[in-house]
């Protein structure tokens, strides 16, 4: 690495020695090119620093939505705010006194408890 740290810093220079002049000669050439340039210029910078901010705060964002103990937190009042504020029940779960219907109900289940269960089987 350190053998071609020279040859790679002459070349990024040379890059560099190359673009500000073909710049300047083109404003010379052409002034009315850097009536553009200028406010395109600005434009980008002002777009760049917008870019960087929002990055990092998307960034931050996804690394808080990753942590389990978020997932399990939103999942479990996701839960809760849909039992609670549907108080209709599915249209498959029976609404009825909470007496066994048949051999595959052995015990009574909550109306609240019902409609939790629909959310969660359909």
């Amino acid at each position: 690495m350190h053998e071609t740290l020279g040859t790679n810093w002459n070349i990024y220079l040379y890059t560099i020695a190359t673009s500000l002049g073909m710049f300047a000669l083109v404003c010379i050439i052409v002034p009315p090119f850097l009536a553009l340039a200028i406010p395109a210029g600005i434009l980008y910078c002002a777009l760049l620093s917008y870019y960087s901010r929002t990055s990092r705060a998307t960034q931050r964002i996804e690394a808080v939505q990753r942590a389990p103990a978020y997932a399990l937190l939103s999942e479990a009042l996701a839960g809760v705010a849909n039992a609670s504020s549907q108080r209709t029940s599915h249209p498959h779960v029976r609404q009825g006194d909470g007496a066994p219907r048949g051999p595959s109900q052995c015990c009574a289940i909550p109306p609240d408890e019902r409609q939790l269960l629909a959310r969660l089987v359909y």
